[in-house]
């Protein structure tokens, strides 16, 4: 059960915002236990976001829970091929790509705690 929020001050167009659908989807199975199936995305784009003190260059901040716990190398690959993908699609430096990881012992789905 991953969630991944992506917050970020370029535009995301519609054939983008597939093009990142498919490829997330693709690179959650990094993380063990996780699929496409249970993904849960959110867009949000055209945000007003600056990054060392400069808001003329795109930035994003990147949040992403999961259910469980992983190792760090598993974050190290799965932070590497995020980066690829959001440089790619949306033309972010990965420089200007935050990502934060939440882990939760508790998830709740369907009226029940899991």
């Amino acid at each position: 059960m991953p969630y991944i929020k992506i917050t970020t001050s370029k535009t995301i167009s519609k054939q983008n915002e597939s093009t990142l659908t498919e490829k997330l989807g693709q690179i959650i199975s990094i993380i063990p236990g996780k699929s496409e199936r249970w993904l849960m995305l959110c867009y949000e784009d055209n945000m007003r976001m600056a990054l060392g003190g400069d808001d003329f260059l795109g930035t994003a901040m990147v949040e992403v829970s999961a259910f469980g716990k992983s190792d760090r190398e598993v974050y190290d690959r799965f932070t590497a091929a995020l980066t690829e993908v959001l440089s790619e699609t949306i033309d972010l430096a990965p420089e200007r790509i935050y990502i934060k990881y939440q882990e939760h012992s508790i998830w709740g789905y369907s009226g029940i705690n899991l």
